[in-house]
């Protein structure tokens, strides 16, 4: 666990931090994908930190662990990508720079990126999956009878920041995140008519009905008791309990990688 200076980029002695210089200022953070399995305490972070660069990291959400797999020097498409709902598998659909430039997408064990299954496609098609390439991803044994499933089937199974949000008041464009522990993140858009411009609110809203501002971040996700979250090239949380939302915590800053050639142990 990392813990995070107050925000400023400066020390309680008044001093500026490396990270708050203006060369580091003038770089824009990495942008982080997180993919969270089904059934498992485990996700996948896709951490693109240029145009032709990207790393993989698994996080296991129980410990907070990220371990960092293999980079690539190319491009990943986070939205056709998968995790499989062991946490174990990842079908990661990869454009690489080199002509003539080629689409792909493997099959790899979390956090890596070499391929037990590949396929090659354009890109404006997705690979022709078989019953067993759709099972070894899940993890499954391949049953009998039809196979209705296809790719759109095999990545739903992931659970995906963008795919917890609910509509709840469409007329004025109000949207959840919902838990089982019976908090909510909500986001209320108001619209300036006269303007025409839109402004969004985030609040989270306690079982008790106590309403939190928070900010407007990259994703957030409602995870069992805690709030998670992306920013700026970190990942943050925060606890949630009774008496409201607790301290907030740095639990990985990702800013400053650099490329390295990374085996898969398989």
């Amino acid at each position: 666990m990392e813990s995070a200076n107050n925000g400023l980029g400066l020390h309680e002695s008044g001093w500026r931090t490396v990270p708050s210089t203006i060369m580091n200022l003038m770089r824009q953070p990495p942008r982080l994908s997180p993919l969270f399995a089904r059934d498992a305490p485990v996700a996948v972070v896709f951490c693109r930190k240029n145009k032709r660069e990207v790393a993989v990291f698994r996080w296991n959400l129980e410990t907070d662990e990220f371990t960092l797999g293999q980079w690539l020097k190319g491009l990943i498409y986070p939205n056709e990508c998968g995790i499989s709902p062991d946490g174990e598998r990842l079908l990661v659909r990869i454009y690489k720079y080199r002509e003539p430039a080629h689409h792909y997408t493997v099959l790899s064990k979390n956090p890596y990126l070499k391929a037990l299954r590949m396929w090659e496609h354009d890109d404006c098609t997705n690979p022709k999956l078989t019953p067993e390439d759709f099972f070894a991803f899940l993890g499954y044994e391949l049953p009998g009878g039809p196979f209705p499933y296809g790719i759109a089937k095999l990545l739903a199974v992931s659970v995906r920041p963008r795919d917890a949000w609910v509509v709840v008041r469409p007329q004025d464009q109000s949207m959840e995140i919902p838990s089982k522990t019976g908090w909510t993140y909500d986001r209320i858009t108001h619209v300036d008519l006269a303007t025409l411009t839109s402004k969004d609110n985030d609040y989270l809203t306690s079982p008790t009905g106590q309403n939190i501002p928070v900010p407007r971040y990259e994703w957030t996700l409602l995870c069992d008791h805690r709030l998670l979250w992306g920013d700026h090239g970190c990942i943050y949380a925060a606890d949630l309990t009774d008496a409201g939302m607790g301290e907030v915590r740095l639990l990985h800053d990702f800013n400053g990688l650099e490329f390295e050639e990374i085996v898969a142990p398989y």
